[in-house]
């Protein structure tokens, strides 16, 4: 969650999911030696702990006006009283039929015992609101150690899950300082204010901005125009794939993924005439202005630019100008399976 005050103060708040302690390098791969795609997404260890709860409340706490009892009640109401099922709500849930279905919680609740909700019919869940409820009296340590902390790890512990009452209990949120960058372009000048890791977002715009400050865009009608954008971001997220990570445990090069020095080298192996194959598209080795590139950082990672409906976002500014940018994201709609009795983790 991005903030920036009315005052110009901006701060940046961490609350993605980690991973658990007894988590490994290898824990997906399969006895073949191959990555098993499915167990990532799909099942009680694919699931990291989760930060969205000590998130928000670390933000209402420091920055909100309201308790968060009446924060937290439309949720309440929705999930006890229900909402009418949308026509793309029930078609989704069809979609996820076959993961769903896996999961008695899951199968129970969101396919309505195998009866599949219409568009028009009322979902209520009461488990999610008893939760709530518990969360809006006793705050966020109702999650990380309390009645809903022992039903968490209580499911995992039966069900081959990783989170233990000790994963729940040290999350923490982070506080991290925002990154700024300057875009101009058409006469026009532009202060960005963006995500630092362990969300790749920011540097990637930063990238990918500062490589087309030269390039004069005329809109999404405009052929050369979408034929440059293309290029470039197929460059940022090769870069995004090879660098981007949680900095906390590995050594991310910020400074020199936005650099203009770096983003010129990168921008310079683009044709204007002709477009590049992902598939073959390389990392660079990011370097700040004055310092030369190394052979060593070089990365020979390969990557697929595939990508879901996987994020949620919202931007909101109230009548005193205070401004925040918010992004859930969700490894696929999948996530609906990873339901238990009370709670619901999108991490």
């Amino acid at each position: 969650m991005l903030i920036r005050l009315a005052n110009g103060k901006t701060t940046f708040l961490d609350y993605r999911e980690v991973a658990p302690g007894k988590a490994t390098r290898d824990m997906y791969i399969g006895k073949d030696g191959k990555l098993d795609e499915e167990a990532s997404v799909i099942g009680y260890k694919s699931i990291a702990v989760p930060g969205t709860v000590a998130g928000l409340t670390l933000a209402l706490k420091t920055y909100g006006s309201m308790k968060l009892a009446d924060v937290l009640a439309p949720a309440i109401r929705l999930a006890e009283n229900g909402f009418p099922i949308s026509k793309r709500l029930a078609d989704e849930f069809e979609r996820q039929r076959p993961a769903l279905q896996r999961f008695g919680v899951s199968r129970r609740i969101f396919l309505n015992d195998g009866k599949m909700f219409q568009p028009g019919d009322t979902l209520r869940q009461p488990e999610l609101a008893a939760t709530l409820k518990r969360i809006a009296r006793n705050g966020a340590a109702e999650f990380y150690s309390g009645e809903t902390a022992h039903a968490i790890v209580d499911d995992m512990s039966r069900l081959g899950g990783l989170i233990t009452l000790d994963d729940l209990a040290k999350y923490q949120p982070r506080v991290r300082e925002v990154l700024r960058a300057k875009y101009d372009s058409d006469g026009h000048s532009w202060q960005v204010l963006t995500s630092p890791p362990p969300s790749s977002g920011g540097v990637a715009v930063i990238e990918a901005l500062n490589m087309l400050q030269s390039v004069p865009l005329k809109g999404w009608d405009d052929v050369e125009s979408v034929h440059m954008v293309a290029e470039v971001m197929r460059r940022v997220f090769a870069d995004r794939a090879a660098y981007l990570a949680d900095p906390d445990y590995s050594n991310v090069p910020v400074a020199g993924l936005t650099d203009p020095c770096y983003a010129k080298e990168v921008f310079a192996t683009v044709d204007s005439q002709r477009a590049s194959s992902s598939k073959v598209i390389k990392a660079g080795n990011p370097h700040t202005c004055g310092v030369a590139a190394s052979a060593a950082t070089s990365s020979e990672t390969l990557v697929s630019l595939g990508e879901g409906p996987h994020t949620t976002h919202f931007s909101v500014v109230d009548a005193a100008g205070n401004a925040v940018a918010s992004t859930l994201h969700t490894q696929r709609q999948l996530w609906f399976a990873r339901h238990f009795d009370g709670w619901l983790s999108p991490e």
